[in-house]
């Protein structure tokens, strides 16, 4: 895992994401602006190694909008941020039911 923090621009992010891709890294968490969903879609897109985006979801329905944009392969989200327990057991039925 390598984990960027938010720090890289799209076009950078998908340069070294590329340059991982085929090392063995298990995924590239957090590789630009963690609202930046078409960003991240177009980086997970060009990218053979999995992106997981941000702790910094806020609610079910930005992490519903990440995922309906492409914006990543994995996700991580903060306990406190989506909502305690029963937002984080939840957010999987959310998704679902789309």
């Amino acid at each position: 895992m390598t984990d960027y923090n938010q720090a890289l621009t799209v076009t950078e992010a998908i340069r070294r994401g590329q340059a991982l891709d085929g090392e063995g890294v298990y995924w590239i968490e957090e590789p630009t602006r963690h609202d930046d969903y078409a960003g991240c879609a177009r980086i997970a897109a060009a990218l053979k190694t999995p992106v997981q985006i941000w702790r910094e979801l806020r609610r079910r329905p930005a992490m519903a909008t990440a995922l309906a944009a492409g914006a990543c392969d994995y996700v991580m989200p903060d306990l406190e941020r989506i909502g305690g327990v029963t937002g984080w057991g939840s957010a999987p039925r959310h998704w679902l039911r789309r």
